[in-house]
C-alpha cells in the first residue's frame, strides 16, 4: 500500500482537487492510486494525471497549471512542451512559447510548489526543495508576491492568503 492509499493523504487529495478545481472547473484528477495507463501526458488540457508516484512531483506539476496562462490553460503540459522525464508524452505535446518565457514559468511553478507544501503541510516535501531555480531553498514573501502579482489567476484570494500565511509561519520555524 502506498502513501496515496493512506487515510493521512485524503485532505491532501482534497485540497488539491479544490485547487484545480478553482484554476480549470472542466479539469479531471488522477492520484496514482488511481490507475492512469491510458493517459499519455502530465496534463492533456483536461486531466491531470503525473506520471510520478511522489507528492514533491505531483505538487509541482499541479503548481504548473496553477500559473499557466489562460490562453495554455488547455494545451497539453500547459504549452511548456514535452517533459524530459516523462516518458509516455505524446506527439501533440510541443512548446508553445520561448525557452526565456518557460523558464519563468518554472521559477513560478518552484516558488508556488514550495508554498503550497508549507500550506498543504507536507514538511517531507520541503524537505526536496527546487532550489537550483530559487536564490533560496524556500521562497521569501518577495518571491511569492511577485508569483501573485503575475499570475493572480493562480489561486482564489482566499488560498493566497493560507498560502501566504503558512509561507511566513515555515519560514518563522526555520529562522
Amino acid at each position: 500500500m502506498t502513501w496515496w492509499h493512506l487515510e493521512e493523504s485524503q485532505v491532501f487529495k482534497a485540497k488539491v482537487r479544490e485547487l484545480i478545481q478553482f484554476r480549470a472547473p472542466w479539469a479531471k484528477v488522477l492520484f496514482p492510486c488511481d490507475g492512469m495507463a491510458e493517459v499519455r501526458n502530465t496534463w492533456d488540457g483536461e486531466t491531470l494525471a503525473p506520471f510520478i508516484d511522489d507528492r514533491v512531483g505531483f505538487l509541482h506539476d499541479v503548481s504548473h497549471i496553477l500559473v499557466a496562462t489562460n490562453s495554455r490553460l488547455r494545451k497539453v503540459n500547459c504549452g511548456l512542451g514535452h517533459d524530459p522525464a516523462e516518458e509516455r508524452g505524446s506527439p501533440a505535446c510541443y512548446r508553445q512559447v520561448t525557452e526565456r518565457y518557460a523558464d519563468r514559468e518554472e521559477v513560478f511553478a518552484c516558488v508556488l510548489q514550495l508554498a503550497l507544501a508549507a500550506y498543504l503541510d507536507c514538511k517531507d516535501l520541503l524537505i526536496q526543495s527546487e532550489g537550483s531555480f530559487l536564490n533560496t531553498s524556500f521562497p521569501s514573501k518577495k518571491e511569492l508576491a511577485s508569483v501573485q502579482k503575475y499570475r493572480p489567476q493562480a489561486l482564489s484570494e482566499e488560498n493566497w492568503t493560507h498560502v501566504e500565511k503558512a509561507r511566513a509561519a515555515y519560514e518563522m520555524r526555520n529562522q
